[in-house]
């Protein structure tokens, strides 16, 4: 809901009730509705041609509201003086958007529900808004028990700037629980723990701190690394990937490949760095000073493996103790790859444990250690065809070569697409869509999204930025972290209208691998089948015209329905088709089709001998 106004809004606040069924046999109640407030810190592509001012895009969703709304008062765009007549300028106002999300109890009874949203402000007379819900007959599972697989990354040094709190403060893991929290709501399957400082994730420090002994040996305090994989399993609950960050470009072997296109910068800082390993967070135990260090290299285990052999033993039970062992692999490989000397190292001093992959390289191994999860640009395979030519089950793939369109067995690597360029600007659609464009195609999901990443940092010319590849000899180039899913809200992370979206895609995608499942392991057939597979069949058109660009130009890449156009450039017209293309009507249809489909299982498990 939106509320306007010609002078500043003051005091707004909005409350809801419990939603009654209308039938009177149920009631949700309203600790289940939660109410918030959109703040315009955004853009989003093309909008200025749109419109006679420089249009924003209402982003944040804070959950209590502002002290006030201003009028808000722009200049007209260039647009605006070559479209108006003289003297006729755009017309301003306070706006503030209403967002009414409801956290369906899971033992609600399916129906339509219905509850009032009131609307105060200072000077005002409160206003009644109608909130309609219909509850369908299916039940998501857990997110921590999603299919999907989502990546997004979470950054605890930009919550610690944005706050300015010390890292690894009691205030930073206050501040640590709101972003976790959020994630774990669309059931993120990874979490990432820096062990060598100056990442391209941007981390100043590491999440182990080395004590320093006087016999020149190491302790190590997990404390920061332990208190972190609390707040993980209280909100992700067992994530399939705890990713050891060991291995960026700046270390042995990340002068190969991809240095043909990297930046006199960057190639500069890699250079200076030659001679020198890991970068560590070493503290002075008698004047409680921390200094970033750098160790031996790697391809050095004479002087290396006496100390990485401990800090390894360590952290392998700190995972064992919390039934983490399994979902530990390191990282990160990118289009530079570590040495085999490195491999071989940490092969040595952490044996059978796997790497994981981001970049466009699709490796299944690296110089003999299994690659178990592969996040690729060109992602190895493809998005949904039309069904006429076929279906495929991205949910259930697993990695079996370059480019392969084969599934594997399910021992192999989780393949998962990570969409290099979908920026902050592109549209909602993007967002909604993007799990249904992977599942529904040839890979698990998505990754590498930023959750947190906000613009903390400062250059030279007074711009922010975020801490994607605050490092110059740590540059992906254009895998650099490029979005941030969650908004910096009063007292934490908060969600954004793109997060909901994400979130709404996620649970029609769990949908959809419901009713699959149950089709391709013959749980249901005859007309039950066929109805199900024909209301998904009918999303994939739809889908796939959602997130395009509706027409072909001289760039490759913005070729109306080309496999890899939708995530390269922004498909602003399949946006504008899609939000009128009764989207809604198609997510009913769904979740009355799942509804059906577990009706019937319930059916047949009731009349099994």
């Amino acid at each position: 809901m939106v509320v306007g106004s010609d002078s500043p809004i003051k005091e707004i606040t909005g409350r809801t009730g419990e939603l009654k069924r209308s039938d009177g046999k149920g009631v949700i109640p309203v600790s289940a509705v939660q109410v918030r407030y959109a703040v315009p810190d955004y853009y989003e592509s093309c909008t200025n041609a749109r419109y006679l001012a420089p249009a924003s895009c209402f982003d944040g969703l804070e959950e209590t509201p502002p002290a006030e709304v201003p009028v808000r008062v722009k200049k007209p765009n260039s647009r605006a003086m070559n479209m108006t007549s003289p003297g006729v300028s755009p017309s301003f106002g306070a706006v503030q958007p209403v967002w009414v999300t409801v956290n369906v109890p899971r033992d609600a009874a399916p129906g339509n529900y219905e509850g009032t949203l009131t609307i105060s402000a200072a000077g005002e007379k409160p206003a009644a808004v109608p909130v309609k819900l219909e509850v369908c007959g299916w039940t998501l599972p857990a997110p921590s028990d999603f299919t999907t697989w989502a990546d997004i990354m979470q950054s605890p040094e930009s919550v610690a700037m944005q706050y300015d709190v010390p890292l690894w403060s009691d205030a930073h893991f206050k501040y640590l629980d709101k972003s976790l929290e959020l994630l774990g709501q669309v059931g993120n399957k990874v979490v990432h723990i820096p062990l060598i400082a100056h990442t391209n994730a941007g981390n100043a420090q590491t999440m182990v701190r080395w004590i320093s002994r006087p016999d020149g040996t190491y302790a190590f305090d997990l404390t920061p690394m332990e208190k972190y994989l609390d707040l993980v399993q209280k909100h992700l609950k067992e994530p399939a990937v705890v990713c050891l960050y060991v291995w960026d470009t700046y270390l042995e072997g990340g002068r190969g490949g991809a240095e043909q296109y990297a930046g006199a910068d960057v190639k500069e800082a890699r250079a200076a760095h030659e001679d020198k390993g890991p970068l560590v967070s070493v503290l002075d135990p008698a004047t409680g000073k921390l200094e970033t260090a750098a160790l031996p290299l790697y391809s050095t285990p004479e002087r290396s493996r006496p100390l990485w052999q401990g800090l390894m033993k360590e952290i392998m039970a700190c995972l064992r103790r919390r039934g983490l062992e399994k979902a530990a692999m390191l990282g990160i490989s990118t289009d530079n790859q570590p040495t085999k000397e490195v491999v071989d190292f940490f092969k040595e001093v952490c044996p059978h444990v796997p790497w994981m992959s981001h970049g466009h390289a699709m490796p299944e191994d690296l110089h003999g250690v299994p690659v178990k999860y592969l996040s690729g640009v060109w992602a190895g395979g493809k998005f949904p065809a039309d069904p006429s030519e076929g279906r495929t089950y991205g949910w259930k793939r697993t990695f079996s070569g370059f480019r392969s369109n084969e599934f594997s067995s399910p021992s192999g690597a989780v393949l998962a697409h990570h969409p290099r360029n979908l920026w902050q600007v592109f549209p909602l659609t993007s967002l909604r869509l993007i799990g249904e464009m992977n599942i529904a195609g040839q890979q698990r999901g998505f990754a590498r999204l930023g959750g947190d990443f906000w613009a903390v940092l400062e250059d030279r010319r007074g711009r922010t930025r975020s801490l994607a590849a605050r490092y110059p000899e740590t540059s992906w180039r254009n895998l650099d972290i490029q979005t941030r899913l969650l908004s910096p809200g009063k007292s934490g992370a908060v969600a954004t209208h793109r997060f909901e979206m994400l979130r709404e895609g996620l649970q029609e995608c769990e949908a959809r691998i419901f009713i699959e499942k149950a089709i391709l392991e013959k749980k249901i057939d005859g007309e039950s089948a066929e109805r199900a597979q024909a209301v998904l069949d009918e999303r994939i058109p739809a889908i796939r015209r959602g997130v395009s660009t509706l027409g072909i130009t001289s760039v490759w890449t913005s070729f109306a329905y080309i496999d890899n156009s939708w995530w390269q450039i922004p498909g602003v017209m399949g946006h504008y088709w899609y939000v009128g293309s009764d989207w809604q009507a198609r997510s009913k249809q769904l979740y009355t089709a799942a509804a059906d489909v577990a009706r019937a299982l319930a059916n047949r498990q009731n009349t099994a001998p």
